[in-house]
C-alpha cells in the first residue's frame, strides 16, 4: 500500500508519503517526510523504517545548494 499526504503549515509545505514494499522481505514500512520552507530556500527530509521485530529509525542529513542552471535550456541553445 502507498500512501502521501500534503500540507501547508505557516507556509511551509510539507509531503509525507509510506509505502510498504519491504514489509514481505523484512516487515517494515517506509515512510518519508519532506519539508519545503515558505521562501523555497531549505528542503528538508526524514526517512524513517518502521515495524520488524525491534524497529528502526534513521535520518539522513545532506548539505546541498541549488541554484539557476548552469547551462543553456533547449530555448536558449
Amino acid at each position: 500500500m502507498v500512501t502521501c499526504r500534503r500540507d501547508n503549515r505557516s507556509g511551509s509545505q510539507f509531503l509525507e508519503m509510506s509505502h510498504d514494499g519491504y514489509r514481505p522481505l523484512f516487515g517494515v514500512v517506509h515512510r518519508r517526510r519532506l519539508v519545503l520552507s515558505e521562501e523555497g530556500a531549505s528542503l528538508t527530509g526524514e526517512d524513517r523504517l518502521t515495524g520488524g521485530r525491534s524497529g528502526l529509525a534513521y535520518n539522513i542529513r545532506a548539505i546541498s545548494r541549488a541554484g539557476p542552471r548552469s547551462r543553456p535550456g533547449p530555448a536558449e541553445r
